[in-house]
């Protein structure tokens, strides 16, 4: 992660070096992390970028986020657990579900990376994730439902080969099979 910010401090900084006069007319400005006088208007534009939270955290790592959805789902549908606890499972809820769709998806700037999916494709087929939100869908909000939908539909259209992995993991789990035949069944209106 360092070695793109600093690629991306050192492309922004020879672009400003290249804009012709700007550096020279600014007047010496005292830098209060360095103690030394910043004398060009790059080197001030750089050192505040560097501050700045222009750099997104890095992203959790599918088996992080698996493990904080597991608990959090345990939170929600296990525990007898009200007010603000569960408002703050809810809203975990929503953040791992959005992060799970955008490594199984992609986002609108990066496309989805093989390597990420198969990882957090395994993790779901370990953990019983899968099981436990299939049968608490209808106490999920519209959007997370949304979310878990769109992750379900990639993870079911998923091809390795001539293979369907997903598929294959839910015709050896037959309660997910009668789950998901039984949810056709209740109909639920908001």
């Amino acid at each position: 992660m360092s070695l793109k910010i600093e690629e991306t401090l050192g492309a922004l900084s020879t672009v400003l070096k290249n804009l012709a006069g700007l550096s020279n007319n600014l007047q010496p400005q005292r830098n209060r992390t360095l103690s030394v006088p910043v004398r060009n208007f790059s080197t001030r534009l750089l050192l505040r970028l560097s501050k700045m939270s222009i750099f997104k955290k890095a992203q959790k790592s599918p088996a992080d986020i698996v493990k904080s959805l597991k608990s959090v789902l345990h939170v929600l549908f296990e525990q007898q657990t009200s007010g603000r606890k569960m408002d703050k499972a809810f809203e975990d809820l929503m953040k791992n579900l959005a992060s799970m769709k955008s490594i199984m998806c992609g986002t609108d700037q990066h496309e989805p990376q093989s390597e990420l999916v198969a990882q957090l494709s395994q993790e779901l087929y370990k953990s019983e994730i899968i099981d436990i939100i299939l049968k608490n869908l209808s106490r999920i909000d519209f959007e997370d439902k949304k979310h878990f939908t769109q992750i379900f539909n990639t993870l079911a259209r998923r091809q390795i080969g001539s293979g369907q992995p997903t598929v294959e993991f839910l015709c050896k789990k037959k309660n997910i099979l009668d789950i998901l035949v039984e949810g056709t069944m209740t109909l639920t209106l908001p």
